[in-house]
């Protein structure tokens, strides 16, 4: 039996960039739910804990539970349940996460290409598993919270920078430099370890401290993205911390839908600090962790190429979390599980890092800065 207040396809299509065969689905689903003794509870809980609270973890938690019980009980297709539990409950939640992101002030056409990475997700989902569908749960949902907004090319993330590091910018020059906090444990080439304890003589373990006047300790190479054994003091009257554990910080990230122009990027990042300063959101850097920081990209990609200029932009330090996605990203889903011999060359960046890793070369997710700045009249001419 049809159900009323359903949002209709017209708002799931313009927001979401929603199929018409995804939507058809999603709702059958979600009726289901509506009228099912366990669903109707859970979409309540998570109307307050979206909408109201914001409190992404604990939904995505109550979502993959929903998306098993749908998985298991949905009887029409159990498949079909699982694959679209959490289309169901963005269509459910939709309407209200609109008038309260547009109550917080943010411009229909930003909100428009916020939520259109659900189209994204919902193509990854369809080449991963052959079938319609959406998961990501954490990551979906975060975007009607409005926490995440896409502004031109990029997208800026709100949240609490938690990594071991201690950004300073020069009063003078305008420069970064990273400290590392005490106890993180590094190897010979200046990558973070698990324990704090070293294993030989090779590695080093950091160390961090301040008399009020200067600050030292184990710096970052910025170019590198490597943590160097020797210390550095800092004259703390010429610097200005800008990020530290427990700081608000603007996460950068980059959707994976078109070329990075250094153009585009310009123009994101422009846009992007009037607006949430605006919302009393904007922090002195932006944040991010990925593939495209790897320095690695100069013997990957032509040192001219988009990516690598969007990796120069970068003042970075290693990400702690050993890996990288690069393969993947580029070469297809699933390509991290073949050899690297029979990885595919249809492109030339495909062909780059190919041939990279054959001659014995290692790929890793890198961290970095980039200053958060409204461009100066000098640039805007």
């Amino acid at each position: 039996m049809a159900m009323d207040n359903i949002c209709d396809y017209a708002l799931c299509e313009r927001y979401f960039g929603m199929k018409r065969s995804m939507y058809d689905s999603a709702v059958k689903v979600l009726e289901w739910l509506r009228a099912d003794q366990v669903g109707s509870v859970a979409l309540a809980q998570l109307d307050d804990v979206v909408i109201r609270r914001n409190n992404v973890p604990a939904a995505a938690a109550l979502v993959e539970r929903l998306r098993a019980h749908a998985g298991t009980f949905y009887l029409p297709n159990l498949q079909q349940g699982e694959d679209m539990a959490l289309a169901a409950v963005l269509v459910d939640l939709l309407p209200k996460a609109i008038d309260m992101l547009h109550d917080l002030g943010i411009p229909d056409p930003v909100l428009q290409a916020t939520l259109h990475d659900f189209a994204i997700w919902a193509d990854v989902y369809q080449e991963k598993t052959g079938r319609e569908g959406i998961n990501e749960t954490e990551w979906n949902l975060l975007f009607l919270t409005g926490r995440i907004l896409r502004i031109g090319r990029l997208q800026y993330e709100s949240f609490t920078f938690l990594e071991p590091y201690y950004v300073y910018r020069s009063r003078y020059s305008g420069d970064f430099v990273v400290l590392v906090s005490s106890d993180v444990r590094v190897s010979a080439d200046g990558i973070p370890l698990a324990s704090a304890a070293p294993d030989s003589q090779e590695q080093f373990v950091t160390q961090l401290h301040s008399d009020g006047v200067t600050v030292t300790g184990n710096v970052a190479d910025t170019v590198t993205g490597t943590i160097r054994r020797e210390q550095v003091s800092l004259a703390l009257a010429g610097y200005e911390l800008v990020l530290a554990p427990g700081m608000p910080a603007t996460n950068m990230h980059i959707p994976a839908d078109g070329p990075l122009i250094p153009g585009s990027v310009d123009e994101s990042i422009a846009q992007a600090v009037p607006l949430l300063t605006s919302l009393g959101r904007c922090t002195p850097v932006a944040v991010c962790e990925s593939w495209l920081l790897d320095p690695a990209l100069v013997s990957i990609a032509h040192p001219e190429s988009n990516i690598c200029h969007f990796m120069h932009r970068f003042a970075k330090f290693p990400n702690p979390r050993p890996g990288s996605a690069i393969v993947e990203r580029v070469c297809g889903w699933g390509a991290d599980r073949l050899p690297v011999d029979e990885l595919p060359e249809r492109t030339s960046l495909q062909r780059g890092l190919k041939q990279y890793l054959l001659a014995g070369g290692t790929v890793r997710d890198v961290s970095g800065v980039v200053p958060l700045t409204m461009p100066t009249q000098k640039e805007k001419d």
